[in-house]
């Protein structure tokens, strides 16, 4: 005798109910001194691209582009990047060094946390070079910078000059832990009065591998960095 199709729907709810937990959930702490060898050499990576890439190429293109000393290891797992490498110094440099992009895909790189668990690791952010261009030299200030950057993401570098001077190229230079799922136009205005009472328009976008600002008075950029393959 056949089930009756509801029925069986039924069951797999029952079922699946059962399952549920009912308890209280149970708070355990973590052990602070201890340390896994899995994470503590390892970045966790994802490419983001609109087409398919070759997994030898882009693996190829890692190798070429950081030529590690002392080798690293390249696997995939629950569709991420794991890059293990064999000496601190050398994940720290590429971390320093993002954005990368490989084969023209922007690699989003990340520490892997002793706590997490690989599906755990957040690679929804990466960090990008912001020029902000058209401000008065009055403006280029830290507070200004922190500001700026606050309003597109998580500030994490202001670039100076050898002096500790901030802008002295013409426009301020910041680095940013931007969230990539909002890679797009961003717009606000600098409410400066000019000459005629006008406000100035800024207009920031967001690039696979970087970030430019256009003013009312033109475009700057973008300028590409960690460009390989």
């Amino acid at each position: 005798m056949n089930q009756n199709p509801q029925d069986t729907i039924n069951d797999l709810i029952a079922q699946t109910n059962r399952l549920n937990c009912t308890s209280d959930p149970i708070e355990l702490e973590s052990d602070p001194t201890y340390i896994n060898p899995q994470t503590t050499l390892t970045l966790v990576g994802q490419l983001v691209s609109d087409k398919p890439l070759n997994r030898n190429g882009v693996k190829n293109t890692i190798v070429k582009a950081w030529n590690p000393p002392h080798g690293i290891k390249i696997r995939e797992q629950e569709n991420r990047l794991l890059l293990t490498f064999k000496d601190e110094q050398e994940l720290q440099r590429v971390l320093d060094n993002r954005p990368w992009s490989i084969m023209g895909a922007h690699l989003v790189l990340q520490p892997w946390p002793p706590e997490a668990a690989l599906h755990e690791v957040n690679l929804s952010t990466s960090p990008f070079w912001v020029r902000v261009c058209g401000l008065p030299p009055n403006k280029m200030t830290r507070n200004n910078a922190i500001t700026i950057g606050a309003r597109i993401g998580k500030l994490v570098e202001i670039e100076t000059s050898k002096e500790g001077k901030i802008g002295g190229k013409r426009y301020m230079r910041l680095r940013i832990e931007i969230d990539i799922k909002k890679s797009s136009t961003q717009r606000f205005c600098l409410e400066t009065k000019w000459p005629g009472g006008c406000l100035d328009p800024f207009q920031i976008c967001v690039l696979a591998v970087d970030i430019w600002v256009t003013s009312k008075n033109g475009v700057t950029g973008p300028q590409t960095r960690r460009q390989a393959g």
